[in-house]
């Protein structure tokens, strides 16, 4: 497949990047346990989340990298939509060429935890997730401009069980 047919899924450079791998949090809690930390502040107030079991992969939620379907560029243009003004950020494109069965869930959120779901990975179902789900624009209008959002929470998650190197992977700066 040539460059301009490839299908990519997203990860924000984090501003504490070090080195060229993105690790799932429980690996990087070894790794870098300072940074770690950092990360860890997102959970606030749903730490439950790092324990919670994705069926597909056999392991933990905090076990895997978690990426976007959606290109930055329309996760921009709904969040100005609603009023959230924010500047340029950089992204890693990551080769969805890198998923399969046994390393890849997407997990679909939904409107109450019992309609949440993990699902095993199938290449074609990119696709139908790459887009930011009304729900999630709603979401992103009631909240007011300025405030801290939950970028992510009503937006499927591909859920890769590894490390990914990006050393020489694009970045997008959206």
């Amino acid at each position: 497949m040539d460059a301009k047919n490839k299908v990519f899924a997203y990860h924000l450079v984090p501003p504490n990047l070090r080195g060229a791998v993105l690790y799932p949090l429980n690996r990087f809690k070894v790794i870098h346990p300072d940074i770690a930390a950092t990360h860890l502040t997102k959970y606030q107030g749903r730490l439950h989340l790092l324990e919670k079991t994705i069926p597909p992969l056999n392991c933990l939620w905090n076990d895997v990298l978690m990426l976007s379907p959606v290109h930055p560029a329309a996760l921009k243009a709904a969040l100005e939509e609603a009023g959230h003004v924010r500047p340029a950020r950089k992204w890693f494109a990551i080769d969805a060429a890198l998923f399969r069965r046994d390393n890849t869930a997407i997990y679909v959120p939904g409107t109450r935890p019992s309609e949440e779901r993990s699902l095993p990975f199938e290449p074609q179902c990119l696709a139908q997730y790459a887009h930011v789900p009304e729900a999630q624009k709603q979401f992103y209008r009631q909240v007011e401009p300025r405030k801290p959002l939950l970028l992510f929470g009503g937006i499927p998650h591909i859920l890769y069980k590894g490390s990914i190197d990006v050393e020489w992977g694009p970045i997008i700066e959206v």
